[in-house]
């Protein structure tokens, strides 16, 4: 997965963007600038990414994570979003993830696991059964990231919702 932000994004949605990064098996951070999402689609493809999540933010903090599938064209990579997104209440990031090792797998829990494992487009049944797991816990109000025992990063959820079909 390929994950980057708005345009112009506050410091807590690159910070945000940087952990998801730092501690999703298979995900890479991308600095968005003026790429459009496009052209994020077309870079996430070439870097073998089937997933692209745009992190956008409203009032100076993060509000929610979108999901899109990166599909292979005749011209290149382009992108179809995905039907849900995530709204964002709040966040709390650890604040050193990157000075750990990266988890290899990765195993999902909670009454919201399904919807959040098609999103990120990662199944736990994909990874060999390591001990360096990320723990995602996804129930109706919090999505957490636990790692070696340590909660990483916690985000409190508005709702899953619908989104309007467009690119």
């Amino acid at each position: 997965m390929l994950i980057s932000t708005s345009r112009k994004p506050v410091q807590i949605s690159r910070r945000l963007a940087k952990c998801l990064a730092a501690i999703i098996p298979d995900s890479a951070y991308s600095t968005r600038g003026k790429s459009s999402i496009h052209q994020l689609a077309h870079k996430a493809g070439l870097g073998g990414h089937s997933r692209l999540l745009i992190i956008e933010d409203s009032r100076g903090n993060p509000s929610c994570l979108r999901f899109a599938k990166v599909i292979a064209g005749k011209s290149g990579h382009d992108f179809e979003w995905l039907e849900q997104a995530v709204a964002v209440k709040s966040v709390k990031l650890d604040t050193e993830p990157k000075r750990q090792p990266k988890p290899e797998g990765i195993s999902f829990e909670g009454s919201c696991s399904r919807q959040m494992s098609e999103m990120l487009g990662l199944d736990a049944a994909d990874f060999d059964s390591s001990s360096s797991k990320l723990e995602v816990c996804c129930t109706d109000g919090l999505l957490s990231f636990c790692f070696q025992g340590r909660r990483i990063l916690e985000i409190s959820l508005g709702f899953f919702q619908a989104v309007e079909k467009q690119k």
